[in-house]
């Protein structure tokens, strides 16, 4: 395949990965957990197919397959002006980049807000301030009922 050619898979897949990144903003900010799981398994797909489409283009110039964005560039371009599918292609690495890494902080204040809930439950559980669906107060320890009960 030639360069071009693979530069072009690498835009459509990356096309794709931006679309699911954002798709994967818009759950973490409902949050919707099974869209969310569903998201990551299509982006770990496509993420293993970008990985194979970069390692070829890589092998096809003579160059490592762990090489980054710049040096792609100052190889594929050669000091002339790049092509309009590169562009394109380091247009759509940096929108992955920038979505991720919104994604990321998306997922870092979910952790936040979960830990917080967790540890007002944890402390509410120590002093038996909990309270049920019915809105009585749980009893932590129940000596007077027995297993079969339960």
């Amino acid at each position: 395949m030639s360069t071009e050619s693979w530069m072009r898979e690498l835009n459509a897949a990356l096309t794709e990965f931006v679309a699911v990144l954002s798709s994967e903003g818009v759950a973490l900010g409902k949050p919707d957990a099974q869209a969310i799981s569903d998201l990551a398994v299509r982006k770990e797909g496509i993420g293993l197919e970008l990985a194979r489409l970069w390692r070829g283009l890589s092998i096809e110039l003579g160059l490592q397959d762990t090489v980054g964005l710049p040096t792609l560039r100052d190889f594929v371009t050669r000091g002339s002006v790049p092509t309009e599918t590169f562009d394109s292609l380091e247009h759509l690495c940096l929108q992955a980049d920038r979505q991720n890494r919104i994604n990321g902080r998306l997922i870092e204040e979910q952790i936040s807000r979960t830990q917080v809930a967790m540890n007002i439950l944890q402390q509410a559980a120590v002093n038996h301030s909990l309270y049920g669906a019915d809105g009585r107060m749980v009893g932590m320890l129940n000596r007077n009922r027995s297993i079969d009960s339960a």
